[in-house]
């Protein structure tokens, strides 16, 4: 095996596409020793066809190339690459080079492949920024984002996961470097990650149904509302109007229907997602219905004791506080499950479970709550719920992600000592089972079938 093996940039779009980058922002020192993972170099690119333009125009700010070590060793680096300032972050400075040498991989003796593909991963990720005023440059996918993605480069079009998910789901799927780097690398295909974030909508299964259903009219009818809500806001309650302006983009979007540009070695391809993960905890015991309407609110509320007298007012004299019992969340989810397989039959769903075991339960007497309880009392609901995702994945075929039972096992007080957010630990042990339960269905680009192969 040679000693060291030349590394280029690799080739990016094929023929049809002009590709301009920024110059390269090293992420490791030179000669710095690297595990799998660590991340190498990025730049920022933009890519133009000559019959539409410029694509990836909603990303076109927060689109980058990253390279990230798929072996241990060392990387030498290629003087000149780097012109430090904004030109390792603007994006048209230099045209895309394959065969540009960015320096040299020196792997560990224990490695056997000296392929620079086996040494080497290559990624693009992208942002869809809220709003150009929320821009941050300062790491490979930081920004406020309302969507944020991921894929790895390759010879074929990547197979993708979309997750629509809240706080215990999202981070598990960005990983520890928060771009979804480690965990596409662990994937061990040509997957790519989409991740929705919950602010300031979460996604429950009647929001998503709602989205997937609203008319033209319906939407029209909506704006008008936060219309009305935006002339009652304080001029100096910024924070209201951020709120309000990103709620409302949040439910006229149809998330579970988007498609993607991506780019491949070869080329540019428009896909969907080819499976989707959902968490049953979106959709808790209560939630707002929009008295007029009709539609669904469903936010945090630690969300919503932040905002001011006018949106606190706007929600008390527009909607009304419905119950939400398991019952009805089944009826949401089946009804979810056959619109998304009208529209792909083939896509997966997966649906991540409550967390029921729990060692601060210590009630001794349920005749001080009034049924059901599972409106009252969250582990009861939690069991409810988890049953009733037991059921609905027998009918379906939907798969399952046992959080509840990997959380038992690691020791719930250790793994979510506050009964919400998870330990490093319990995230990679979901992100594992998550990767191993695409790799049964055979989800591309997860270690099964590749897409377009």
């Amino acid at each position: 095996m040679p000693a060291s093996v030349p590394l280029v940039l690799g080739p990016l779009g094929g023929s049809a596409v002009q590709i301009t980058r920024s110059s390269l922002r090293w992420l490791c020192a030179d000669g710095q020793r690297l595990r799998p993972g660590d991340p190498i170099a990025l730049c920022n690119i933009a890519v133009r066809t000559a019959a539409q333009g410029e694509r990836f125009a909603e990303e076109a700010e927060d689109l980058r190339f990253v390279l990230v070590a798929a072996a241990p060793g060392r990387l030498r680096q290629a003087p000149g690459l780097s012109r430090g300032g904004w030109h390792d972050e603007m994006r048209g400075y230099f045209p895309w080079d394959a065969d540009r040498v960015i320096g040299a991989f020196e792997p560990d003796a224990a490695v056997t492949d000296p392929d620079p593909q086996a040494l080497v991963a290559r990624f693009c990720v992208a942002g869809r920024r809220v709003g150009e005023v929320a821009e941050d440059r300062t790491g490979i996918l930081t920004g406020w984002h309302d969507r944020k993605r991921a894929w790895r480069v390759g010879a074929v079009r990547p197979g993708t996961l979309l997750g629509l998910g809240i706080c215990e789901l999202s981070p598990v799927l960005r990983g520890p470097d928060h771009a979804f780097l480690a965990t596409l690398l662990a994937a061990g295909g040509l997957g790519q990650v989409v991740d929705v974030p919950d602010t300031p909508l979460v996604p429950c299964a009647r929001t998503l149904i709602e989205q997937i259903r609203r008319t033209d009219a319906e939407r029209a009818l909506l704006v008008d509302g936060f219309r009305a809500l935006a002339a009652q806001i304080e001029p100096d309650r910024m924070g209201d109007w951020i709120f309000a302006a990103t709620l409302l983009k949040a439910l006229l979007g149809r998330p579970s229907f988007e498609r993607y540009d991506v780019l491949t070695a070869t080329g540019l391809e428009e896909v969907a997602p080819d499976a989707m993960i959902l968490s049953v905890n979106a959709d808790g015991p209560h939630r707002y219905r929009h008295r007029r309407l009709g539609y669904t609110l469903h936010c945090h509320p630690f969300q919503r004791l932040r905002t001011g007298a006018a949106f606190r007012s706007w929600l008390a004299r527009e909607f009304v506080v419905e119950q939400h019992p398991v019952g009805a969340a089944r009826r949401d989810y089946a009804e979810l499950i056959r619109l998304l397989r009208e529209q792909a039959p083939e896509r997966q769903i997966l649906v991540l479970n409550s967390v029921a075991a729990t060692d601060r339960e210590d009630i001794l007497c349920y005749d001080a709550y009034d049924p059901p309880l599972s409106l009252a009392l969250r582990n009861v609901r939690a069991r409810e719920m988890n049953a009733m995702l037991h059921d609905l994945a027998a009918e379906t075929g939907i798969a399952i992600v046992d959080a509840d039972a990997i959380a038992a096992d690691l020791g719930v007080h250790r793994s979510i000592p506050d009964g919400t957010h998870q330990s490093g630990e319990m995230q990679a042990v979901l992100r594992d089972e998550i990767l191993a339960i695409l790799r049964a269905r055979r989800v591309p680009g997860f270690g099964g079938a590749m897409a377009g192969a």
